[in-house]
């Protein structure tokens, strides 16, 4: 016998620290059934605003697949392929942006198209449907690609650093603000416009409001809006 796995979805506000389980049109919690109890779950990509998310699993023999869940609660299985990479989607419509590692391609789920051929890195998507692509030289960002999919990539606008970052060390807000962290010095650059923000201690996330960070084991946030 087939051995599935079901999942559960839960939310939770760390500012009030309530967590509780979406659902769809019946009450009922939200679940996603896997085809194999061996799948794995390795990213969550929700709308707040379209109500929707998606999901990318996880097979054993790398494959992945992607399932949406739809402002009822619906979930239905978008598509499979071989190596997915990372998956962000558009916050005020339907659609997701992936890379696909093994072509070298970021493509739209959605309608095929193929956004970018080469080495580069799917950064993030902001709440005007902006997509940013890093376009990398030996693994590490050089320039940094945006626009809609309504333009031609070579409207696109961009930044080109002067010296390679770390992917992980950049930040795209959902508004498209663009932060590089110095993790040595303690501080990270807003490129547009150009201005340091210091901070101490280990730097966890960016937001659009502030910035966070862990100091001497305590959790601060810092305004930078």
């Amino acid at each position: 016998m087939k051995r599935t796995s079901v999942v559960k979805f839960y939310t939770y506000n760390a500012d009030n620290n309530i967590k509780q389980a979406p659902t769809d049109t019946h009450n009922n919690g939200i679940e996603l059934e896997l085809n194999s109890a061996k799948d794995k779950i390795e990213d969550i990509e929700p709308s707040t605003a379209m109500g929707s998310f998606y999901v990318k699993t996880l097979k054993n023999n790398n494959d992945n697949d992607i399932f949406f869940n739809d402002v009822n609660g619906g979930t239905t299985p978008i598509f499979n392929s071989y190596n997915i990479g990372t998956i962000k989607i558009f916050k005020s419509k339907p659609g997701l942006v992936y890379e696909d590692l093994d072509s070298k391609v970021i493509k739209s789920a959605e309608t095929k198209k193929t956004l970018y051929r080469g080495s580069a890195r799917l950064l993030n998507i902001d709440t005007s449907n902006n997509i940013y692509i890093g376009i990398t030289d030996n693994d590490r960002i050089t320039k940094i690609l945006y626009g809609p999919t309504e333009k031609a990539i070579s409207q696109w606008k961009s930044i080109t650093f002067n010296t390679p970052v770390d992917k992980n060390n950049i930040y795209v807000t959902d508004e498209g603000k663009i932060y590089i962290n110095n993790t040595s010095e303690h501080y990270i650059l807003d490129k547009i416009p150009s201005k340091k923000i210091d901070y101490s201690g280990t730097l966890l996330k960016i937001t659009n409001k502030e910035i966070i960070y862990v100091n001497n084991k305590k959790l601060i946030k810092k305004n930078i809006s």
